[in-house]
């Protein structure tokens, strides 16, 4: 994930053109956790029994366009983040 090089831990967010928010990492990850209900969102596997902790994901890759917003963040295992990046 992109993070601002002058607030280290803060991913600016595009609202509209030419104006941005600004959200921590923290605070999205958690929200994306919070939506999956800690749980993988590709094989629903709960964070407790996965043995690590679930990463997040980006659904279209930054590469590809995606952007660092909730809706492109999916909550992912570590054995599924291996799989996907292959």
């Amino acid at each position: 994930m992109w993070e601002c090089a002058l607030w280290p831990g803060v991913v600016p967010i595009p609202s509209k053109p030419l104006s941005w928010q600004v959200i921590s990492v923290t605070h999205l990850r958690a929200e994306v956790a919070r939506r999956a209900g800690e749980r993988c969102e590709y094989c629903l596997i709960h964070e407790l029994e996965a043995g690590f902790p679930h990463q997040v994901d980006h659904i279209v890759s930054r590469k590809h366009g995606g952007e660092s917003t909730s809706d492109n963040l999916a909550y992912a295992c570590v054995d599924l983040q291996s799989v996907l990046r292959q």
